[in-house]
């Protein structure tokens, strides 16, 4: 069951953050992405979190990212193009 309790908590503690980092393009960064609705995706863990890879870095409090797993896998996947 997911702790939406517990995520808005941690949520007020980052929103109290006055520090800025400056993400650039093609950097990946751990971010706290939360507790969502549904099957969206949402982070792991105490903190919430997940890397994301940044692609558009839209000024100094913002950016566009795509959030990627945390798992390693063990197979190797090939693709075959026919």
């Amino acid at each position: 069951m997911k702790d939406f309790h517990d995520w808005n908590k941690k949520k007020i503690k980052i929103n109290e953050n006055i520090t800025y980092n400056h993400p650039k393009e093609k950097e990946i960064w751990w971010c706290s992405i939360g507790v969502n609705i549904g099957s969206e995706v949402y982070g792991k863990g105490s903190g919430y979190t997940r890397p994301v890879l940044v692609i558009n870095a839209e000024g100094s409090e913002c950016f566009i990212g795509i959030p990627l797993t945390s798992n390693v896998k063990k197979k190797i996947f090939l693709y075959y193009k026919n």
